[in-house]
């Protein structure tokens, strides 16, 4: 959803709640209530927030984020799900500041680089506008986007993969891209025409819903496999 919404520059809010359960121990555990059974289902579930999407963008807590991002917020969040009193919306809130400084140090770092590299005025008109056009090697001019998206002069979507892209701040994804385009030009490739394209979105999809559904299965075996045994049980081991 977040993808569609950035790709038409969309706008949206986002109500983000997480639930969960798992098996564990009956805390009154006893000879006496045997009957009622050794587990017991236990259930978390917590709103978190909202997230905001403006032109295409997501924003956590206000602050600017995208999708590795939002990914690492919700693992660590996930995490905190069964541990002690479980996640409260202020926990999640702090994970989310510490995730969204960490990213802005990175990307700071990663926007000096460009200066470096590409001068100040490149730097400039990417802050200012959020796209710079290149001319490759070859003549062909190109538009890159902040998020490392290539467009063809005449507006048609390219295809450049840079290695580690996925993990890589803003800044040197854009980075990356825009070298590759200027000076690896062969490694530009135009997408395919759109009935082509729709069935590889789909296909994707198909794998990707095949993996969520095999994901989940595992989490529930982990939280089912995952009990806390009442201390009276572990005593003398008579």
């Amino acid at each position: 959803m977040l993808e569609t919404l950035r790709e038409v520059g969309g706008t949206a809010s986002l109500v983000l709640r997480m639930e969960g359960e798992r098996k564990v121990v009956r805390p009154d555990l006893s000879p006496e209530n045997l009957d009622s059974g050794l587990f017991q289902l236990e259930r978390r579930s917590l709103t978190l927030g909202e997230l905001e999407v403006r032109g295409g963008r997501p924003y956590l807590y206000g602050r600017e984020a995208d999708l590795p991002l939002l990914r690492s917020w919700m693992e660590a969040c996930a995490a905190e799900m069964w541990r002690g009193e479980g996640l409260t919306q202020e926990r999640a809130r702090e994970l989310a500041e510490v995730l969204l400084s960490h990213r802005e140090r990175a990307e700071g770092r990663a926007l000096r680089a460009v200066r470096e590299v590409l001068g100040q005025e490149v730097a400039d008109q990417l802050l200012r506008e959020g796209r710079v056009r290149v001319r490759s090697s070859t003549g062909e001019e190109y538009v890159i986007t902040e998020e490392g998206e290539v467009y063809s002069a005449g507006g048609r979507r390219c295809c450049v993969q840079v290695e580690g892209e996925g993990r890589l701040p803003k800044y040197d994804r854009f980075l990356a891209v825009y070298l590759t385009v200027r000076d690896r030009p062969e490694k530009i490739s135009t997408l395919r025409p759109h009935p082509e394209m729709v069935e590889e979105l789909t296909r994707r999809a198909r794998m990707l819903m095949a993996e969520l559904e095999c994901l989940v299965e595992r989490l529930h075996l982990g939280w089912e496999e995952r009990v806390e045994i009442p201390p009276f049980l572990l005593g003398s081991g008579t």
